[in-house]
Parts: structure tokens; C-alpha cells; sequence
């Protein structure tokens, strides 16, 4: 089994050392929660041989449960067993599908139930006669318990919940060390259960189970039964926190050690605490039973959603994502309390986690927050200063080629081509398989014009990473640009083969269809282009280029509009649409669109010529000769 990953269906075994903690009721509630506000399928198995109950939570009686149950089970193949040694675990037929007492169904889910036992049979009997070392170390229970594992598992539920047994007993490592994949071990605030649940925890940590990789130890610690206002509250959980924080960052793993304690503290146990609250303790109540419930933050019944969050969240990502949950008052708070304690490696990561870089980098510079500050000032459009903060990461960590990559779009950015492929062929350097960076480096020598070059980067990525779409785009634009249109468009399709909504890739065939002049083509990729990205400026300027060489010119003038509502400030429908109307001799409108264009884009010379035709026309020679210099 792979080491750290929970297989679905999950299984959860919830146990106390000591009963009265709200331990079955957790269990109910839970699984009611994921029933009706996850939609899944949950299966509760009652293993509380001694004192089984789970039904009562859903307005079951014994006299509702007389159903073949887990000790019947365990009973049948101990008889088989002795009968016949040579009788094999997975010969075994373990229940029968109607065996399952059906409990509550939600809009999408369902809770059922096996029971301990068929409760109006001779249960008590069979319970205190059953011989669980024979089972277990005579009989191969070990291999049995496996195979009833595995069965379980196929029964079309999503999670199994098992309400344990308490204390320390002939099956308690059944429970919580060979069957689960996660551990809820809920404690009241009394040294007993303390006491009890630690051991029972070192037990699970130190178990074969964990030491040959079949799970991880993903182990909940519940505190129970005591309010926040209790005089004694301080005193318990400040015991709670120092006996059971170092279980947060296995279910956790975002959670840095250095601030585990107070993460569990201030986060973990405000949000699983189960309070004493008598309305509650009395009796079996299920406080969640409907999808749209709605329920307060921070209320009893939130701390049932919240554990609930957590087992789905561990169960699809192996994490429970308490560290998203953590605020950036709560980060500069144990910032400041680090600051005072003068510990500034510790300060400097909260102020970092905080988003404060620059208090970060000023206590300590780290590579990370150097390195955010220079995402930074990149997003700002600052690559100076974000060159700065990249080269200083490169100073702490010189093999960063993350660093030197960025540095290289930050010189491409400010227009220093050269600069930008000396930084790129370094990140090469350190990493010759970082594919992002040859696709760079393709772009860079398609700007400059050199599409041998570009065509052997875009292809070099390309060997790394072959379904890697930037590429075969990059290599359509350079084949356009050598007039390679049947190359060209092969590149474009392959890009769209891998990534299907792509529009570069349809802008790009409109334009090379353009260029072949068949129009239709041309229409059709720009058009599919507009319908990915509704707001892509490019393709209204391109279908306004192919109906004006179509002589369309009211389709023309139609989408240059529709590009410039988009991109006021893109110069070039300015240009296009002062050319369409010069020939339509409307020379007025025609110089109010290149003087535009030239409003935006200065040092673009194309307008002044075309102006200086326009002026030429129209016998304005003063004009004309004017745009000619300019």
C-alpha cells in the first residue's frame, strides 16, 4: 500500500478511554453530517459490543435490529474455523446485503448500519463468551479481519464510521490500529481519559501498521465535556494542547512545526471542541439531519461540521486544510509575540505566511520572501525592482533557477532580449530539463527575428515535454512569419489537439488562413476564438482585417469598433480603420483615426505616412510634408 494515501472508501474508527465523553454521539453526527451536507454515503459499525447504541440516534430500537451482526460474523468463522483448519478467511461469506439496517437517507446519500449484533438474540451471551485471543492469535483473525476489511469496503459506502469499545481491551487494536484509516480519539478533561488516550495513541504511532507504510498515523484528538467558561478550562486544555499538538502536522502537512502549538491551540481545538452543553449530552440527539440546515460559526453543532470538513478534506487530499483557515491577523500576531520573545527566524516566517514580506526579509531574508517580494514588484510592472530581489535570491541560493527564470521575463519585459536569453540559458544551466524555460528562449529569438533558433527551443521543449501546447503555438507563429503556412497550421492544430479552448492557437490560424486568403477559414478560427474568449480584442481586429480585404467594409468597421470597446488604447484598429476609410476617400474620418493612433503610439510610423498620403490627396501639401518628416 502506498505510505501516506487514503484509499477510498475511508475508514474511521472513533474511540474514548472512558464512555460519557459524547463519543457515539460524534460519531452519529458526523455521519449525518456527510450524508445530508456532503451527499455521501456513509456505514456505521457498531463495535461497542458491551453497550451498542448507535441506533438510538436515528429513532431505531433493538427490537429494529435483529439483523445478523459483527459478533455473529466473528462467531460463524471461529465455528468454521475449528471445524476445519484448513477453512481459509477468504472462503468466508461474511453479510448478507439486507443484513444492513438502513438508518436515514439524505437528497443523494444514505447512513446504514452493522450492528454489534442481533440484539433480541442471546448478543450478551455471545459478547462475554466470545474467546478474542483464540480468534486473533489461534484462528488467524489477524488474516480474517483483512478480508472483512476489503469487504466492507466494497459495499458502496463512501465512509465507514466504527464506535469503538472503550478503554484497553482484547479488540482495541482491532479497531484503531488494523481496520481504520483515520483515528478520532475523544478524551474529556480528567486525568484518566487523558492518560488513557495517550496510550492508546502511542500505540497506534508505534504499530506495524504504520511502521510498514499500510497507513498513516492521521489520529484526531477531541477534547470533551468542558466549556471555555469553566474555571479549569485553562488549566486542561493547555494539557490537551502539550500532550497532543504534534499529531496536527500529520494531518496538516502546511502546518510548519514552529508554530504548530499555537495553531493547534488557537485553531484546531476552538474549532473541534465539544462543549458541555446539557441540552445536548442528554439523551441521543442528532443535531444534523438536513442538507439545507443552516447552523452558526463557532456554535456546538458547527464543531460536528468542522470535524466532518475534516475527514472529507483528509479523505480527497490528504490534507484536512486547517492552514487555509489561518488568517493574516492570526500570522502577525504570532509574529509580534516572536518579535518579543526575539526570535526573529521565527518572526520572519510568520510575517512572511502574514503576506508582510518586507518585515519579513528585514528581520531575516529568506529565499521565499525575497522571492515573493520580486513576484511582486513583477505584477507592478517594477522589473527593476523585481530583478533587484531575484538577483538577492540568487545571492542566498545560487543554483535557483526558478529566480534566474524569472529574471529573464523581466528583462524580456523591459525589452532587453539579450539580457533576457543570457538569464535563460543560465536557469538551463542548473536545470537542463526545465522545458519552461526553452520555450522562452524560443520566444525571445522569435522576437528578435531568429526563427532558426526559435524553432530549435520550442522544439528542445517540446523533446522534455511533448504535450506542452505554448510550444507548438510558438512554433506556428515563427512558420507564419516564414510564410511556412501548411507547417504553420499543422503547429496551430497540434496545439489545439492538446488544449482544445486555446484561442491563441485559433487566432493564429485566422491570421495564416488571412494570409492564404481564404477567408472563410479565416472567419470561422477567428470566430471560434471569440466564442473561448468573448473579450480577445486580437480576433475583432482580424476578422475587422479579413472582411476589409473582402471588401465588407461595414463588417470591416463592425468588429475594429468592437476591438476598440474592448482595448481603447490598441492602436492598430485606429490604423486599420484610418486605411479602410481612406479608400472610401471619407479622408476626414481617415485622419481622425491615424491622428488617434498616433495619440496612442507616438513612435509608430505607419500613421504619419499614411497621413501624409491622405494630406497629398486631398492637395494639402504644407500638411503632407509636415507628416513626411515626422
Amino acid at each position: 500500500m502506498e505510505s501516506g494515501k487514503i484509499f477510498s472508501p475511508t475508514i474511521i474508527s472513533f474511540y474514548s478511554y472512558k464512555g460519557g465523553v459524547g463519543r457515539s454521539q460524534l460519531c452519529a453526527n458526523v455521519a449525518s453530517y456527510l450524508c445530508h451536507k456532503k451527499g455521501k454515503n456513509v456505514l456505521l459499525w457498531d463495535w461497542d459490543f458491551e453497550a451498542p447504541g448507535l441506533h438510538f440516534f436515528f429513532d431505531k430500537s433493538n427490537e429494529d435490529v435483529t439483523h445478523t451482526g459483527t459478533i455473529e460474523m466473528f462467531d460463524n468463522y471461529c465455528g468454521s474455523k475449528r471445524t476445519n483448519p484448513d477453512f481459509s478467511e477468504n472462503d468466508y461469506e461474511f453479510l448478507l446485503a439486507d443484513s444492513i439496517v438502513p438508518l436515514a437517507k439524505g437528497s443523494t446519500g444514505k447512513i446504514g448500519l452493522i450492528p454489534g449484533g442481533n440484539y433480541n438474540d442471546d448478543f450478551v451471551f455471545k459478547v462475554n463468551t466470545f474467546n478474542w485471543f483464540e480468534f486473533y492469535e489461534i484462528l488467524k483473525g489477524k488474516n480474517y479481519i483483512e478480508s472483512l476489511k476489503k469487504w466492507v469496503k466494497t459495499l458502496g459506502y463512501d465512509y465507514i464510521l466504527i464506535d469503538s469499545r472503550t478503554g484497553i481491551n482484547d479488540y482495541s487494536g482491532i479497531c484503531n490500529l488494523q481496520i481504520p484509516d483515520i483515528n478520532m480519539v475523544v478524551m474529556a478533561a480528567n486525568k484518566q481519559n487523558m492518560l488513557g488516550c495517550k496510550r492508546i495513541i502511542e500505540q497506534i504511532r508505534k504499530s506495524n501498521y504504520i511502521a510498514e507504510g499500510y497507513r498513516q498515523p492521521f489520529i484526531f484528538p477531541i477534547l470533551s465535556r468542558i466549556n471555555v467558561n469553566n474555571p479549569a478550562y485553562q488549566e486542561w486544555s493547555e494539557r490537551f494542547v502539550a500532550e497532543f499538538h504534534d499529531l496536527l502536522p500529520i494531518l496538516d502537512n502546511k502546518i510548519e512545526d514552529i508554530f504548530t502549538k499555537e495553531i493547534f491551540r488557537d485553531f484546531y481545538l476552538d474549532k473541534t471542541l465539544l462543549e458541555d452543553v446539557p441540552s445536548f449530552s442528554a439523551g441521543e440527539n442528532l443535531l444534523i439531519n438536513s442538507k439545507n440546515q443552516i447552523f452558526s460559526r463557532g456554535s456546538f453543532i458547527s464543531k460536528y461540521a468542522n470535524i466532518g470538513d475534516y475527514i472529507y478534506n483528509l479523505s480527497v487530499s490528504d490534507n484536512i486544510g486547517l492552514s487555509n483557515q489561518i488568517d493574516k491577523e492570526a500570522w502577525v500576531n504570532y509574529a509580534e509575540q516572536a518579535e518579543a520573545n526575539e526570535d526573529k527566524p521565527k518572526a520572519a516566517k510568520a510575517y512572511y505566511n502574514a503576506k508582510e514580506c518586507i518585515k519579513s526579509v528585514n528581520l531575516e531574508p529568506t529565499v521565499d520572501a525575497l522571492f515573493e517580494i520580486g513576484n511582486e514588484n513583477f505584477l507592478k510592472e517594477d522589473h527593476t525592482q523585481a530583478i533587484l530581489y531575484y538577483e538577492k535570491v540568487i545571492s542566498l541560493k545560487p543554483n535557483s533557477f526558478e529566480a534566474l527564470n524569472k529574471i529573464g521575463q523581466a528583462y524580456k519585459n523591459k525589452g532587453d532580449f539579450d539580457l533576457a536569453i543570457e538569464n535563460y540559458r543560465k536557469c538551463i544551466s542548473i536545470k537542463p530539463d526545465y522545458h519552461y524555460a526553452y520555450n522562452k528562449l524560443g520566444n525571445m529569438y522569435r522576437e528578435k527575428g531568429d526563427f532558426d533558433l526559435a524553432i530549435e527551443n520550442y522544439r528542445k521543449c517540446i523533446s522534455i515535454k511533448p504535450d506542452f501546447h505554448y510550444s507548438y503555438n510558438g512554433l506556428g507563429k515563427v512558420y507564419k512569419e516564414k510564410s511556412d503556412f501548411d507547417l504553420a497550421i499543422e503547429n496551430f492544430r497540434k496545439c489545439i489537439s492538446i488544449k482544445p479552448d486555446y484561442h491563441y492557437a485559433y487566432n493564429g490560424l485566422g491570421k495564416v488562413y488571412k494570409e492564404k486568403s481564404d477567408f472563410d477559414l479565416a472567419i470561422e478560427n477567428f470566430r471560434k476564438c471569440i466564442s473561448i474568449k468573448p473579450d480577445f480584442h486580437y480576433a475583432y481586429n482580424g476578422l475587422g482585417n479579413v472582411y476589409k480585404e473582402k471588401g465588407d467594409f461595414d463588417s470591416a468597421i463592425e468588429n475594429y469598433r468592437k476591438c476598440i470597446s474592448i482595448k481603447p488604447d490598441f492602436h492598430y484598429p485606429y490604423k486599420n480603420l484610418g486605411n479602410l476609410y481612406k479608400e472610401k476617400g471619407d479622408f476626414d474620418l481617415a485622419i481622425e483615426n491615424f491622428r488617434k493612433c498616433i495619440s496612442i503610439k507616438p513612435d509608430y510610423h505607419y500613421p504619419y505616412e499614411s497621413l501624409r498620403d491622405v494630406y497629398k490627396e486631398k492637395g494639402d501639401f504644407d500638411l503632407a510634408i509636415e507628416n513626411s518628416r515626422k
